[in-house]
């Protein structure tokens, strides 16, 4: 049995052996880079005292190598190799360089004959702190610029880097974008960082977010065209987010602000005339709104901002919101009449905008009234109308007057008053209105109709939607008719008058207010 035992120890051996080397067969290995640099002439021998110049890849623009890892001694330039042909040359990451090796005799006033040019020699960092790629730059960049790579748009050269710029879209948000870690001449080859850290950057914020802004410039403010490039995480030093940009999820929807006639009152509660601004205010605990700013979705931030009625009467405006560097604004635009738009508002990028214009979201409409530069928000006339974070407006009107006389068959506004109506504004037809008109009557013969109705836009035709209405009393006994209309008006203004009519005999009296009721209309509309 001794002889099978070592016989299965030694093939157990053996598997354990080809485990280990199948094992380190899987790794990766990189062979070492030289310790040290030489300079050869053309025949491999080296040169004592050769020059190697060191200049920016692609150029003749000397730059600094260094004698110690710290980068803090540099090198003269020419670098003079010792007797053996040795040099020591530390390299900046993120840079690219040409050396060129020079026989001698050579020195620093005086070239020697070129042994060998070498270009694009790229810093090998000593960490993975960033990802470069190499490229070529469209126009003259700094170290420390944000830059973009060009698709062609804006007349620049496809392909090529240029200064990042916050003013168009092309140039910050929908092209890959990084920083240059050092300057590249226009035309030249050199380093990019597009994602990782970058280093020797001055007065940043720890901590904050950056965008790109104007003229290859960092920005903690988030411009128009908002393109996310890092955070900082120490004064000097940037993160990048890479490429691309981070993914939002924009809510399209979100619009928390509502027009007013009261500064800071999203929902008014008592009547509101003789008004000269028009705000647009948060409300129910929200104060975003997303907007299009001619290139990509942004969600604002809103605060309360305004516009003045303008000096017009009787005239319709749809007011829009539109983004301003960051800032929320609103504008007022004129429809031709009270029931027609000068400029459609359409469906563009996920919301209600000015017809090929979307960076102009429509948050409403209001109306001037019979006095210049005024507008009103009252039980009687709602000329405000917001299309978002909607509530049901009150819409009443009550006779003041004790009584009166009519008895003609034909409908006519109640009391022949013009008071007798409620008004209000409509921008987009899908609103409800619901109203019921009460009034109480009593003819002196006995036995006739009497009628009460609402007419939209008209004293003199009922509604074909009103509901009920008619009442046959008897001689001089007053009774309560109660008519109701509900419907989806149309856009624009109109006003529901209050209507009634009585068979022409005897006297009818008709009553307004007395010590035990009130006629009127009453209701609400969505707005």
């Amino acid at each position: 049995m001794k002889p099978i035992s070592r016989l299965i120890a030694a093939c157990s051996l053996l598997l354990l052996g080809c485990l280990g080397v199948a094992h380190l067969a899987a790794a990766t290995g990189t062979i070492t880079p030289s310790p040290f640099q030489l300079i050869l002439d053309n025949s491999g021998n080296p040169v004592n005292a050769g020059c190697i110049w060191t200049y920016t890849a692609g150029t003749s623009t000397p730059v600094a190598t260094y004698t110690d890892v710290a980068l803090s001694v540099a090198n003269a330039n020419p670098i003079i190799a010792s007797s053996a042909g040795r040099f020591t040359a530390f390299l900046t990451p993120g840079l690219s360089y040409k050396f060129t090796y020079e026989n001698t005799p050579c020195s620093a006033s005086s070239h020697g004959s070129t042994l060998v040019t070498a270009d694009n020699i790229a810093a090998t960092p000593s960490t993975s702190a960033g990802v470069d790629v190499l490229g070529t730059a469209g126009e003259a960049l700094s170290a420390g610029n944000v830059v973009y790579l060009s698709d062609g748009s804006g007349g620049k050269t496809q392909g090529s880097w240029y200064k990042a710029d916050s003013t168009n879209g092309y140039s910050s948000t929908t092209n890959v974008v990084g920083l240059a870690p050092s300057a590249i001449s226009s035309g030249a080859t050199g380093t990019i960082r597009i994602a990782g850290t970058v280093t020797g950057l001055s007065s940043l914020s720890v901590g904050s977010t950056y965008y790109v802004s104007t003229s290859a410039a960092l920005t903690t403010t988030p411009p128009a065209n908002r393109r996310l490039l890092g955070q900082a995480d120490t004064t000097t030093s940037l993160a990048l987010v890479g490429n691309p940009g981070p993914t939002v999820t924009v809510n399209t929807a979100l619009a928390c602000g509502r027009l007013t006639l009261t500064s800071g009152t999203p929902v008014t509660t008592a009547d509101v005339t003789a008004a000269t601004t028009v705000y647009y205010t948060p409300v129910n605990g929200c104060n975003q709104i997303t907007l299009w700013n001619g290139s990509t979705h942004v969600t604002d931030t809103v605060t309360e901002t305004s516009v003045a009625v303008p000096a017009t009467t009787s005239t319709l405006y749809d007011v829009f919101a539109f983004d301003n560097n960051g800032a929320v604004n609103i504008e007022a635009l004129a429809w031709t009449n009270d029931t027609t738009r000068a400029t459609a508002v359409t469906l563009q990028n996920g919301f209600l905008a000015k017809a090929a214009t979307p960076a102009r979201r429509y948050v409403g409409s209001f109306r001037t009234t019979t006095v210049s530069g005024q507008t009103e928000d009252s039980a009687a006339k709602r000329y405000v109308w917001n299309y978002y974070q909607r509530v049901r407006r009150v819409l009443r009107r009550l006779e003041t007057t004790a009584s009166w006389t009519y008895t003609t068959g034909t409908f006519h506004q109640a009391n022949a008053s013009t008071a007798n109506q409620v008004e209000a504004v409509i921008g987009v037809a899908e609103v409800s209105l619901s109203l019921s008109v009460s009034g109480v009557g009593s003819n002196s013969a006995g036995g006739v109709n009497l009628l009460i109705s609402i007419g939209e836009d008209s004293t003199s035709t009922a509604d074909a939607a009103i509901v009920g209405s008619y009442l046959n009393g008897g001689a001089a006994d007053p009774k309560q008719q109660i008519a109701m209309l509900n419907k989806y008006p149309a856009i624009g203004r109109h006003f529901w008058a209050w209507l009634e009519a009585s068979t022409a005999a005897g006297t009818t009296t008709w009553y307004g207010t007395n010590n035990t009721s009130n006629s009127g209309l009453t209701g609400f509309i969505e707005g």
